[in-house]
């Protein structure tokens, strides 16, 4: 029973993501930007930290 619940929230996220995204009235696109720069930093970061740890 709770693997299932689990199952229907995994499935749920990504629309209520989009859905929540947009009435906060920021387009998609723009969080896009957004989390792409995100992901590049915490890239950067963790490559930083890797090359100086050697």
């Amino acid at each position: 029973m709770q693997n299932e619940v689990l199952d229907m929230a995994k499935q749920s996220t990504p629309p209520v993501a989009v859905t929540t995204l947009s009435l906060m009235g920021i387009q998609l696109s723009d969080w896009v930007y957004i989390f792409t720069l995100i992901y590049l930093f915490l890239q950067i970061i963790h490559l930083g930290r890797k090359l100086f740890r050697k």
